[in-house]
């Protein structure tokens, strides 16, 4: 009895195998190649059709051939055809598994990080457009199921900066979004034209990534220029990381103030080595050589930080992870950043960031934008190694953070909200609409664009209502349009590239 019910066990076992080798895998073929499909842009059809082409097309177009060629075979041979030994729905079974292998096989040998991405930023996209009580748990299963995926993201995770003396330069910086003018009624011509309505607006604050908090003495982002500490450093002082140190703490006794002086000296002194990032050669990231050097890459900026940071008293670590820039580009590129604890807590720095911005050169521009950030700001763009170090609660998964949409910091300090739509990638027809919260009434424009050399054309803003703006943006033609949202503190004058979202036009 005792081996019948084992025999019976391992029966079970074998069919659930089976199952999940004869249905899962081409399932999952199916799903990967439309997913493909709509993260790439294509259209509805085309993923629809990625789906069909694993089943049936293929198999049972295979098994068309297949009979056909038998039949010719005995017409040739004047010969009566042999039976095959399966039946058609077996041979039907095998040739999907088959052909489920054959387009599996090479794209994860290739590229599963682009598989991996694929289906957590776009792997619900036959529930585009649907409604129902349904959609919602529908959604979130798709999102669990591709969130266990993540193996694949790890198998070809080649993150340079997983060794700390590493010298390959990896870009920590994104190209800034472009600033555009709004002229006065009666100015030259030459600007972008105003917008038609009334952009300003008020509301709750925003909700994607919080309030900002007050992290220290006063509220993010610090908006008072320069530590006086690194206006006045004589030469003499910045000789050796424990020298910028020393001086900085003889000026500064405050640990919140003393922290931003070191920031400040970092993102202020060094400039980013944009040669070697482009030209991938190896460049100084040691503390010493980049103070040295006064140029480096992001894991030179991390490392300086942290050694006058220590040198100084304060307790400061490194985080390695990846970075998105101002698009959304999978996980991002190998990136290097720090956390510095204070007041009891932990928080989160950036000087690479705060340093300037690369296009083909380096621009410096310092800021503070990524000083204390808050997390949920800090995130929109940071995926460290260590779940812990987004000091979230709970964590973001790698599909949340791939979904989010591409806020830039400059967005939450206007305290907007970004309440539709609720990702960075998105498909429309015809039109597409944004809705932005605007508590402090920020002059607000969108405008969207088919490539970075277009001008683009500015959305039309609708009727704001008491809470929000909102604007609708015609869709000229079918492809992958930007949205690019842009705001200021006044009507008229220089708007400044706060948000983007991939649109792909149906």
């Amino acid at each position: 009895m005792l081996l019948r019910a084992l025999g019976t066990l391992v029966a079970f076992a074998l069919k659930l195998l089976w199952f999940a080798v004869v249905i899962v895998a081409p399932l999952f073929a199916a799903w990967v190649a439309s997913s493909l499909a709509a993260h790439s842009g294509g259209s509805v059809r085309m993923a629809v059709a990625s789906a069909l082409l694993v089943f049936p097309v293929v198999p049972v177009g295979w098994e068309l051939v297949a009979r056909w060629l038998r039949a010719r075979r005995a017409r040739i041979d004047k010969v009566a055809p042999k039976p095959p030994i399966l039946t058609t729905a077996d041979r039907i079974v095998l040739r999907t598994l088959a052909t489920s292998v054959l387009f599996l096989a090479p794209l994860l040998a290739k590229s599963p990080q682009r598989v991996f991405v694929s289906l957590n930023a776009r792997g619900d996209w036959m529930l585009d457009g649907r409604s129902g009580a349904w959609v919602a748990p529908v959604r979130r299963a798709l999102f669990r199921a591709a969130a266990g995926s993540k193996w694949l993201y790890k198998l070809t995770d080649n993150n340079p900066l997983h060794q700390r003396d590493s010298r390959r330069a990896t870009r920590p910086i994104e190209s800034r979004a472009a600033t555009i003018s709004v002229r006065r009624p009666g100015e030259p011509a030459g600007q972008t034209a105003a917008p038609s309505t009334d952009t300003h607006n008020q509301n709750t604050a925003p909700s994607t990534a919080e309030s900002a908090p007050t992290p220290g003495p006063r509220p993010w982002p610090w908006t008072d220029g320069l530590h006086p500490a690194v206006r006045s450093i004589p030469a003499s002082a910045e000789r050796s990381v424990r020298r910028v140190a020393h001086y900085l703490v003889e000026q500064e006794r405050d640990p919140w103030q003393l922290a931003k002086a070191v920031h400040d000296y970092v993102a202020d002194r060094i400039a980013y080595d944009a040669p070697a990032y482009f030209e991938r050669r190896p460049t100084s990231v040691e503390a010493e050589a980049v103070l040295a050097d006064r140029k480096t890459v992001c894991a030179g900026y991390a490392n300086l930080y942290e050694a006058i940071a220590k040198a100084a008293g304060l307790e400061v670590v490194t985080i390695v992870g990846r970075a998105r820039g101002f698009r959304a580009d999978g996980m991002g590129e190998g990136h290097a950043w720090n956390a510095v604890r204070l007041g009891g807590q932990w928080h989160l720095v950036d000087t690479t960031w705060d340093a300037g911005y690369v296009d083909t050169v380096f621009h410096k521009s310092y800021r503070t934008l990524y000083f204390l950030t808050p997390p949920r700001v800090f995130a929109v763009r940071h995926w460290p190694d260590e779940a812990r170090w987004q000091l979230l609660s709970p964590a973001l998964n790698a599909g949340e953070y791939l979904r989010m949409p591409m806020m830039d910091p400059e967005f939450f300090a206007h305290e907007l909200e970004l309440r539709e739509p609720d990702r960075g990638e998105i498909d429309a027809r015809g039109t597409v609409s944004i809705r932005v919260a605007n508590p402090r009434r920020r002059a607000l424009l969108a405008n969207l664009r088919r490539s970075s050399s277009d001008a683009g054309s500015n959305c039309e803003a609708a009727e704001p209502t008491a809470d929000e703006v909102q604007f609708r943006c015609a869709l000229p033609q079918t492809g992958d349009f930007d949205l690019w949202l842009y705001a200021s503190a006044e009507r008229y004058g220089s708007y400044d590239g706060v948000g983007h979202i991939r649109v792909h036009s149906r």
